[in-house]
């Protein structure tokens, strides 16, 4: 989104005053846009793409929940990246791929941690493409490109401080209205920025995965969490490819800032909103 049609928007919603704070609380993301292709055979060894099968160094087992395996859901070259890493924490080099078990909408158990899988590769010359097997479901492929796009928190998961004595009930009304018509309802892929909810409180429901239970956070922790967890990643589901997640939902991969930092992306905590 551009600042003009944010306002223009707002004016329309009749919501200037609250847009303003909501402004400067942006996020810059890198948004992801997909380019089916007919086959992987499209898309080279080590570059960045959605579906498809991963390239792996040699040696690597698949990923699997139990009996399970997951899903490729796309890998990443942090060399395609780089330029558009505004808060530059990314690797220069190296390949990110991420997983999911698909099928744990069917399962019980959400919260353990091999329901997904995040991996960096510093060496992207080694890697081979995995050859099919009939045990891995695979979806179909889609080339990536990239660009910096703003994002905003939502209202519904969290109100800041300063938006609340401009926040009655009609006027709330008014601004998720604004914000329906202002915020992507599909093909929403990027890296970083402010997460785009189905269900809201996503930052509460990473920390609970990443603890390994089912109680609630009160949501005055909200806040806190939000400067604990950053947006890795968020996958839309996409129709072209197959590739839906639950009702139409999305993934939302997560990284505390320091792991990020210290590039351990496999303590990523992976969680799922539907409609």
């Amino acid at each position: 989104m551009n600042r003009d049609t944010f306002f223009a928007t707002a004016k329309k919603h009749s919501v200037e005053e609250q847009a303003k704070i909501i402004w400067e609380l942006r996020q810059p993301a890198i948004q992801i846009d997909l380019t089916k292709v007919a086959s992987d055979d499209e898309v080279p060894v080590g570059a960045s793409k959605f579906g498809g099968l991963p390239d792996l160094p040699p040696g690597t087992d698949y990923p699997y929940h139990y009996e399970q395996a997951l899903v490729f859901v796309c890998q990443l070259n942090c060399a395609d990246l780089k330029r558009f890493d505004g808060i530059n924490l990314l690797p220069e080099t190296g390949l990110l791929s991420f997983f999911f078990n698909d099928y744990i909408y069917r399962d019980e158990g959400w919260y353990d941690t091999t329901n997904w899988r995040v991996w960096y590769f510093e060496d992207v010359v080694e890697l081979q493409r995995l050859e099919v097997s009939p045990a891995i479901e695979v979806y179909d492929v889609a080339r990536t490109s990239f660009e910096v796009k703003q994002t905003i928190p939502q209202l519904w998961s969290y109100i800041p401080d300063s938006l609340r004595p401009k926040m009655d009930r009609e006027t709330e009304d008014m601004y998720l209205e604004f914000e329906y018509e202002i915020l992507p309802d599909k093909n929403d892929h990027c890296m970083y920025g402010h997460p785009n909810e189905v269900q809201g409180g996503l930052f509460a429901e990473t920390e609970l995965f990443a603890q390994g239970g089912s109680y609630s956070l009160p949501q005055v922790m909200e806040q806190r969490l939000l400067d604990t967890w950053r947006l890795l990643l968020q996958v839309d589901s996409v129709y072209d490819l197959d590739m839906i997640w639950g009702d139409a939902g999305r993934l939302y991969y997560c990284i505390r800032e320091d792991d990020l930092k210290a590039r351990a992306f496999d303590r990523a905590v992976c969680t799922a909103q539907g409609s």
